[in-house]
Parts: C-alpha cells; sequence; structure tokens
C-alpha cells in the first residue's frame, strides 16, 4: 500500500469502475495499475498502525484519505461493496466451473446478512494478525443492521485476539482517530 500514490479515494473509483467489467477485462485495467504501484518506492511516511476498515456499506475513500493522513494506514476493507469482490483465485475457464465457484465461495467471508458473525470471524478476522492488522476501524451506520450487529460481536472478538477495534461514525470519526492515534 502506498498512499503518497495511490488515496484510498482514487482506489475506490478504480475499483468501482472495474466491478462493471468482466473480471478478464477487469485484470488487463489492474494489471499495469498494480505493477506501477508496485515497482515504485516505498513512501517515507511513518504510520502508527495498519488498520481494517468495516463498513455496512462503501466506506467513502475521503475518510479512509482523512483518516490516514491521522497516522493510520488503511491495508484491507471489509465493506459490502469493497475489494474482497475482487478476489481472483477463480479459474473461469475450468470445464468444472461449478465446482471452481462452491470452493471459491465456501471460504468468502461474503456480506454479514449472508454469514454469521462467527462464520466471518473465522474466514477472516481470525487471520488479521498475519497480515499485520493491528487495527479494526468500524464505521456505524444506518444501511444495514446486520452489519452493525455483527460489529458488535466482532468488535469484542477483536479485543479478544489484541487487536485494537475503533468504533466511529461519519460524524465523529476525525476525533476518534487523533484520540486513539496520540494513546497507541
Amino acid at each position: 500500500v502506498r498512499p503518497s500514490m495511490v488515496s484510498q479515494e482514487e482506489l475506490s473509483l478504480i475499483f468501482e469502475a472495474a466491478l462493471i467489467l468482466p473480471p478478464e477485462t477487469a485484470l488487463d485495467y489492474l494489471e499495469p495499475i498494480h505493477r506501477i504501484i508496485e515497482s515504485s518506492p516505498e513512501s517515507s511516511e511513518k504510520y502508527s498502525t495498519r488498520a481494517l476498515l468495516y463498513s455496512s456499506g462503501v466506506f467513502p475513500g475521503i475518510i479512509a484519505d482523512e483518516i490516514e493522513k491521522e497516522g493510520i494506514l488503511i491495508s484491507e476493507d471489509d465493506c459490502c461493496l469493497g475489494r474482497r469482490n475482487f478476489d481472483i483465485s477463480l479459474n473461469h475457464e475450468s470445464e468444472y466451473l461449478f465446482y471452481e465457484l462452491l470452493d471459491t465461495y465456501s471460504y468468502r467471508p461474503l456480506h454479514p446478512c449472508m454469514r454469521t458473525g462467527e462464520e466471518r470471524f473465522e474466514l477472516l478476522y481470525r487471520m488479521l494478525k498475519n497480515y499485520g492488522i493491528e487495527t479494526v476501524i468500524f464505521l456505524k451506520g444506518e444501511e444495514c443492521p446486520a452489519a452493525d450487529t455483527q460489529a458488535d460481536y466482532l468488535r469484542i472478538k477483536m479485543m479478544r485476539q489484541g487487536i485494537d477495534p475503533l468504533t466511529v461514525t461519519n460524524s465523529d470519526y476525525i476525533k476518534k482517530v487523533r484520540d486513539y492515534v496520540s494513546r497507541i
């Protein structure tokens, strides 16, 4: 992740545009962007922690950018319309496409209304420390009651895993993020 090269808002726009294309076409456009970003030098910016963003809808890119300006590196998201939709482990050319789909969707955390909090914890949240994620920022909203209920469950599980949960809203996120960064 190189925030100085591509902002979270720009990244959101890229992903949103890619969602309308067939996977193989989207990959043709995404791969050059990925190569350029990967070949660029690491940013000299220092971050106090790496975080996963959780939201029942789209986590607004402008909010994610402001969180990064406060010193938290956004490494991943768990949003209903987020990056997890770009899992490319599926072999689209397989003659056994049904089994490819079955296997792929058996291991995805999917959306809160499609899997329980317990299942989503086992499929995604249990592994966050392996990816260097030390904080989960829960954006509470009104879009999906299932997501807000799971956020409460996952917040407690994160504390037990030694990962800091931070619950914010659209109106208080900057204050809460500043307070959190000042304590770590």
